[in-house]
């Protein structure tokens, strides 16, 4: 429930999605640093979403589908491998909003701080030709 809660919101980024699992890929963009704190529940939530909705998937979805094709001991074998996953993922979900929210915090108490890091990303991003 709290997964389907947190993932009414949509993306502001494109994923890729796994065709196996339709799951969002882990090598998607990573979006631009929050300005300030305004800015930060959004990708939180995001964050935490995607956390649930990837322990949803090992927990529940991906056993279910293997008990309808071999029986309990696959249902089993599958939740037993995907119980890792399903701690790790909640928690990475939460420890990136965090971030996001140390990141929020700091650029609304230092906004120079901010602008050097764009003003750096711009010049190492740019191509020059000789």
């Amino acid at each position: 429930l709290a997964a389907k809660a947190l993932g009414r919101r949509k993306s502001k980024n494109t994923t890729r999605m796994n065709s196996h699992m339709n799951m969002p890929s882990t090598s998607q963009n990573i979006p631009s640093l929050p300005r300030s704190m305004d800015e930060v529940s959004d990708h939180a939530l995001e964050s935490l979403a995607r956390g649930l909705k990837e322990a949803n998937a090992k927990i529940i979805i991906i056993p279910y589908r293997e008990f309808q094709k071999s029986g309990t001991r696959g249902a089993v074998k599958c939740v037993v491998k995907g119980l890792p996953v399903a701690v790790c993922a909640p928690l990475s979900g939460a420890a990136e909003a965090a971030e996001n929210l140390l990141y929020g915090v700091r650029n609304q108490l230092r906004p120079d701080l901010l602008e050097e890091e764009e003003a750096s990303k711009r010049l190492h991003n740019c191509d020059i030709q000789f």
